[in-house]
């Protein structure tokens, strides 16, 4: 229910249709019974619930990458970070050398100089993932001698 309360349902049958388009899953139940945590209760012969399915990270997981592929991203990321950090120290020169303080606190250079948090946290989930596979190799090549 849309009032955050948990419920049980126990039925004959029920079929999950998801829509990934949609982010949306619908439990269609036949013959139940739902159980509210209030107490309360009702049979039901046939309901449909739709129940929102959670944001998936549109990036794929370093542990379904090949090696080569996280090369790749590792030096994509690089070559914006390099960009950003261009972009910021123009940005602040320009900023410095006109007498412009102000523009120090506008939102976009605020974004500009804050966006290297989440390329930090990929690269670092990256490059662990990549150095740890060659870590597990070498560790079961030397158990192995």
């Amino acid at each position: 229910p849309k009032s955050g309360q948990t419920f049980t349902i126990q039925a004959e049958s029920a079929n999950i249709h998801f829509d990934i388009s949609e982010g949306m899953a619908t439990i269609k139940v036949v013959g139940g019974y739902i159980h509210m945590s209030d107490g309360r209760g009702a049979w039901i012969r046939e309901e449909e619930y739709p129940f929102p399915l959670p944001l998936i990270d549109k990036q794929r997981k370093a542990r379904h990458m090949a090696a080569n592929e996280i090369s790749k991203e590792l030096l994509e990321i690089k070559q914006k970070e390099k960009e950003r950090e261009s972009r910021q120290t123009i940005a602040t020169a320009m900023n410095l050398m006109t007498g412009r303080f102000e523009e120090f606190t506008r939102q976009d250079f605020l974004e500009l100089v804050q966006s290297s948090g989440t390329d930090l946290q990929r690269t670092n989930k990256l490059k662990t993932e990549y150095h740890s596979r060659f870590a597990m190799a070498g560790s079961c090549f030397f158990f192995v001698l």
